[in-house]
């Protein structure tokens, strides 16, 4: 009779295949993380842009530097870090698609929030394309504008 064949050791081979396995396991981890950021930051964004809208369909009261100062505030207060807000556009017309300029009564205001992300951008996400992003929203006017439309750069500490 022959000697019993002892099987080949495998000893280490786990550490290998998680040699392999875990790189990828950690990229897709930490893009995951990465991306559920840029969508909380767009979410915020969009939710300032709803408010600096409404804000404004109820008419802008006082100087235009004070309602950027009041809409960087509100950007700001929507969610911390949720971007950083770089310039504030309100531009007045008739329709809903800002194609015809504002005349008589009615019409709509459409605000426009422009925000550098605050994420680290490792790894690439289209949420984003260059660190920027823009949130804009449109609402109906309540009241006739007293101002005209402008962009504004936004304050750096805008509720102090």
């Amino acid at each position: 009779m022959g000697r019993a064949r002892r099987a080949p050791r495998d000893e280490g081979a786990a550490a290998v295949e998680f040699a392999i396995v875990a790189p990828l396991l950690f990229i897709f981890l930490f893009w995951t993380f990465e991306f559920g950021w840029g969508l909380w930051e767009l979410q915020a964004g969009q939710s300032s842009a709803r408010e600096v809208a409404r804000s404004a369909s109820l008419g802008i009261t006082g100087t235009q530097a004070a309602f950027v100062k009041d809409s960087a505030c509100l950007a700001t207060r929507n969610g911390s870090d949720a971007g950083q807000l770089s310039t504030v556009a309100v531009a007045f017309s008739a329709d809903p698609a800002g194609k015809q300029p504002l005349s008589g009564t009615g019409g709509y205001v459409t605000v426009t929030l422009t925000y550098r992300s605050t994420l680290a951008g490792l790894l690439p996400t289209p949420l984003a394309p260059g660190g920027i992003f823009q949130s804009v929203a449109v609402a109906g006017l309540e009241s006739p504008p007293v101002l005209s439309g402008f962009v504004a750069s936004a304050p750096t500490s805008p509720c102090s």
